[in-house]
């Protein structure tokens, strides 16, 4: 049986464009040759989840999951042997908030 997804991605301008008060930022995915650095800037402690799912719509690496972490620039680095050549969605979440960046992968 074959999937079919539907995603609505929003792009990051037009999410925080709608969010007037919040300073939550979700910044460009730096892709290094052994690594992927994912980086966010959160305005108050809260919980926060982060997946990254590929192009098909499934779970390549759930990053954080409900992770209480506080204000400021939070980073982490992915190896990027974890990834495959492809296209990749980074999902972030907290309460209230869904931010998303595409980025891709050539192995």
């Amino acid at each position: 049986m074959d999937r079919v997804w539907n995603f609505t991605v929003e792009s990051l301008e037009d999410v925080l464009e709608n969010e007037t008060n919040s300073n939550y930022q979700l910044e460009t995915t730096n892709i290094e040759p052994s690594y992927i650095e994912v980086s966010f800037n959160i305005d108050k402690a809260e919980s926060v989840s982060i997946d990254i799912y590929n192009i098909f719509g499934d779970i390549n690496i759930r990053l954080l999951e409900s992770a209480s972490l506080n204000s400021g620039i939070n980073k982490y680095q992915i190896p990027k042997s974890n990834f495959s050549s492809g296209i990749y969605f980074i999902i972030f979440r907290n309460p209230g908030k869904t931010l998303y960046r595409k980025f891709s992968v050539v192995n």
